[in-house]
């Protein structure tokens, strides 16, 4: 009902404002939340339809009109939901050039984290260093260090950083992070799952005998009370979790698998081709992969040497990689 009478009014300012050649920038902007509204209500074509006609009226106009990069960024997320990541990354890249020096800071520091998260997607580690350090610059002037958007860009950084060859720049982000005011962040999403990275980075494992299965004691807390069995935790996590986070599913599955000894779990699990494998928790896919390479359980047989060149890509140290990595903690002190 909320959905359709939005939509409804939306359509109805729009043909108001369509004869009115004063209002062109203000029909856009219409025009992009209709588009926004049509892709969460899962009509990917008809948002994208909007998204082109908004593209072309601004482009009218000047081509390099920053409200054409701010149209860019939901479109970036559009293209991304439809596996055109390539085209993603192109938009973003556009929406930094036009919002560069235009005192659109804010907007500029949603395209540099898009830009990052990208980067994750697509194991480009540098870029997202680079990008995480920018967006963090500008994002801490504009909303102040204890932000839900400032600890998700932490995440970011420490989904690279968590990876063993960076573990001890982690444990120096951790401690930088810690050190900052948290008032703000406190009840969101982004805070509890820096949480989990905490709980990660200082070996919290949920049980003596599993150091690598590193639950979050925020998440496993509630269950040790109980004294809940590790196995029927992983049970209710994968219940609970399974359909929001692809991710944690696959991990959970195969620490599940290797207590149980369930092998057509873990094969069910590791196949390159499967939704876990485009998340942006690189640390998470990276264990996952290590463990299908360990197992030598795989659907596909392509996907053995997709998991190798990746673990390779995303854990082999470089000059640049150093650099960014000094750059990111400094920005962040």
């Amino acid at each position: 009902g909320e959905i359709a009478l939005a939509e409804s009014q939306y359509n109805q300012a729009i043909e108001l404002l369509r004869p009115v050649k004063a209002k062109k920038l203000e029909l856009t902007g219409i025009m992009v939340n209709l588009a926004i509204l049509k892709g969460r209500s899962g009509d990917m074509q008809a948002s994208e339809t909007w998204f082109n006609e908004t593209f072309e009226i601004i482009k009218g106009i000047d081509e390099n009109h920053p409200h054409l990069a701010m149209a860019y960024l939901p479109y970036s997320t559009l293209l991304q939901f439809t596996d055109r990541l390539d085209e993603s990354e192109q938009v973003i890249e556009a929406a930094i050039r036009m919002l560069t020096h235009k005192g659109e800071d804010k907007h500029l520091a949603t395209a540099h984290m898009k830009y990052a998260r990208i980067g994750l997607y697509k194991n480009n580690v540098n870029q997202t260093l680079e990008h995480v350090a920018k967006a963090y610059v500008l994002y801490a002037e504009i909303v102040g260090q204890d932000h839900p958007i400032i600890y998700d860009l932490y995440n970011m950084a420490l989904w690279v950083l968590l990876l063993e060859p960076y573990h001890e720049s982690g444990l120096e982000l951790m401690k930088i992070i810690q050190a900052k005011p948290v008032d703000t962040a406190l009840d969101s999403k982004e805070y509890k799952r820096f949480l989990a990275q905490q709980a990660w980075i200082y070996k919290q494992a949920i049980d003596s005998d599993s150091a690598e299965a590193v639950i979050p004691n925020f998440l496993f807390r509630k269950s040790m009370q109980s004294k809940q069995s590790i196995q029927d935790w992983f049970v209710e996590m994968q219940e609970v979790h399974g359909g929001e986070s692809e991710v944690l599913d696959a991990w959970l599955s195969i620490h599940s698998a290797i207590t149980n000894e369930a092998t057509d779990r873990i094969g069910q699990t590791c196949d390159s081709g499967l939704e876990w494998f485009k998340s942006s928790r690189l640390v998470t896919k990276v264990l996952i992969a290590e463990k299908c390479l360990a197992m030598k359980q795989f659907m596909l047989p392509e996907s053995q040497s997709v998991f190798e060149q990746f673990v390779q890509q995303s854990k082999t140290p470089s000059k640049r990689r150093s650099v960014l990595i000094a750059e990111l903690l400094k920005v962040m002190q």
